[in-house]
C-alpha cells in the first residue's frame, strides 16, 4: 500500500567542494567544534556533508539506528594543543546533548574520560566525573560542570599523545550496560596520533600502549561505537599537526570506520566551512496553540499507552525521499532528503510503528529501478512494489514546495 504525503518545508543547502591537505593558521580557534557539536544531531541543521568512510553515513544517519537507550562516553584530549578546541566543546555540549535527547526520549547517560601526557600532572588519564565504579550519568549538569572544569595540560615533549591508552581505558574502565536495548557509543576529541609502535622511552613515558587491532577486537566485544573528532590545534601548534596529519587520521578513521563509528574531520577547510554555515541556519519558527494543561498531557499519555498495546501488531512504515520518484536523490544535499529524515525521527516517536532505515529503502529501491522485470512500473504501482519488497504497510512520500 502507499499513501502520497505532501508537505511544505523551507530548505537550505549548502555546496562547498575545496578540500586542502593542511590546517591554516588563521583558523578561528574553537568555533568549529562548538558549530559541529550544535548540529551533528540537528535535522534542520545537519551539514550536508557525509563522513569519512565507505558507508557514506551522516551522524543523523548513526542516530536513527541507535536503541531505546543510549551510552555517550566523551574521550577527550586534555593536553595544552587542545585549549581552543575544549572551549569549543564547552560552549556547545548542552544544546548536542539536547539533540540527543530529542532522539532516545532522555534515555542518554554520561561519561567522560580525560587523556594528557604521561608527564602531566594529572595523570595519564583521569574520570572527572568521579561516579562509583565509573558507571554512566543521567545527569547532564554534572557532566558540563566536569567539563568546564577541565583545564588543559603538559608532560612529554612530543606532539603524539597517549591517545589509545585514553580509548583503552575508556573501553575497560567504564561500566558498560549490556544488553540489545542499549547502544554504546564514544565521541573521541584529539588532534593528535599516537606514539609510534616502535618508541618507548622509559624516561619520558612515551611509548605506544595499545595496537589499533587490540582496540577495535575490544569495541567490538563490547559493542561500543568508537566516533571521532578530528580537531584543530591551537595556532603555535599547527606547524607539529600538519606534520602528522595523516598519522592522525588514519588511526581515527580505523578506529571509527572498524567498529561501526564516524569521522568528523575539522583539518579540513570545506568541512569546518559546512559546520560554521549549518550553524548559522535559524531553527524554524512555530506558532502558538495555545496553553496545554497538565490534566491533557497526562490523558494524552494514557491514551498513546493503551492504544499501544491494544492497537496489535506494529504498523511499518518506509519514507522516501520527497520528490519524483525517477529523480529521488537519498544524498543529505537533497531537500526531499532532509524533510525524509525529519519525518522519521517524529514518526519514530509514536507507539506502534517501525520505520524502516533509510539504506534498506535506497538499496531496495535501487534495484527495483535497475531490474528489468520492473521497467514499466511507475506511480503507485511503483510504490506498492517498494512496499513488498522493503516489507512495509505504507509508503510515505510526496513533493517539497519551496
Amino acid at each position: 500500500m502507499s499513501r502520497p504525503l505532501k508537505l511544505g518545508v523551507l530548505c537550505s543547502a549548502l555546496l562547498t567542494t575545496l578540500v586542502v591537505p593542511t590546517i591554516p593558521a588563521h583558523c578561528q580557534e574553537g568555533e568549529e567544534v562548538s558549530a559541529a557539536l550544535r548540529t551533528l544531531f540537528n535535522p534542520r541543521r545537519s551539514p550536508e556533508h557525509r563522513t569519512m568512510g565507505l558507508a557514506q553515513r551522516t551522524f543523523l544517519d548513526l542516530v536513527e539506528e541507535s536503541r531505546p537507550q543510549l551510552e555517550v562516553a566523551f574521550v577527550i584530549d586534555g593536553t595544552e594543543s587542545m585549549g581552543p578546541a575544549l572551549e569549543g566543546v564547552r560552549g556547545a555540549l548542552s544544546e548536542m546533548m539536547n539533540d540527543l535527547d530529542l532522539y532516545n526520549k532522555n534515555a542518554v547517560a554520561y561519561q567522560l574520560v580525560v587523556y594528557r601526557d604521561s608527564g602531566a600532572p594529572a595523570g595519564e588519564v583521569s574520570f572527572p566525573l568521579n561516579q562509583k565504579g565509573h558507571s554512566f550519568t543521567t545527569d547532564r549538569d554534572a557532566v558540563i560542570a566536569a567539563i568546564e572544569q577541565l583545564t588543559t595540560e603538559s608532560g612529554a615533549p612530543y606532539f603524539p599523545e597517549l591517545i589509545d591508552q585514553g580509548v583503552h581505558q575508556a573501553l575497560t574502565r567504564l561500566a558498560w550496560s549490556e544488553g540489545d536495548q542499549v547502544s554504546r557509543w564514544i565521541f573521541l576529541f584529539g588532534d593528535a596520533p599516537p606514539f609510534d609502535p616502535s618508541l618507548n622511552e622509559a624516561e619520558t613515558g612515551a611509548s605506544r600502549r595499545f595496537a589499533t587491532d587490540a582496540l577495535v577486537a575490544l569495541a567490538a566485544s563490547k559493542g561500543v561505537r568508537i566516533n571521532c573528532v578530528l580537531c584543530v590545534s591551537g595556532e603555535k601548534d599547527l606547524e607539529a599537526q600538519n606534520a602528522l596529519l595523516d598519522r592522525t587520521r588514519a588511526f581515527m578513521n580505523a578506529l571509527s570506520s572498524s567498529s561501526g563509528g564516524l569521522m568528523l574531520d575539522l583539518s579540513y577547510a570545506d568541512i569546518r566551512s559546512a559546520m560554521i554555515q549549518a550553524d548559522a541556519i535559524r531553527d524554524a519558527n512555530y506558532s502558538s496553540v495555545g496553553a496545554i494543561s497538565r490534566e491533557e498531557v497526562e490523558l494524552a499519555r494514557t491514551a498513546a499507552k493503551e492504544s499501544a498495546s491494544t492497537s496489535g501488531p506494529p504498523v511499518a512504515l518506509a519514507v522516501l525521499p520527497h520528490a519524483p520518484l525517477e529523480q529521488a536523490s537519498f544524498a543529505s544535499t537533497s531537500p526531499g532528503a532532509r524533510l525524509s529524515t525529519e519525518l522519521r525521527l517524529r514518526l519514530r516517536s509514536i507507539p506502534g510503528v517501525t520505520i524502516t532505515e533509510p539504506l534498506v529503502v535506497e538499496r531496495r529501491l535501487e534495484r527495483l529501478l535497475r531490474n528489468p522485470s520492473y521497467a514499466g512500473l511507475r506511480g503507485a504501482a511503483l510504490l506498492q512494489a517498494l512496499a513488498r519488497s522493503v516489507r512495509a504497510d505504507y509508503v510515505l512520500w510526496g513533493d517539497v514546495k519551496h
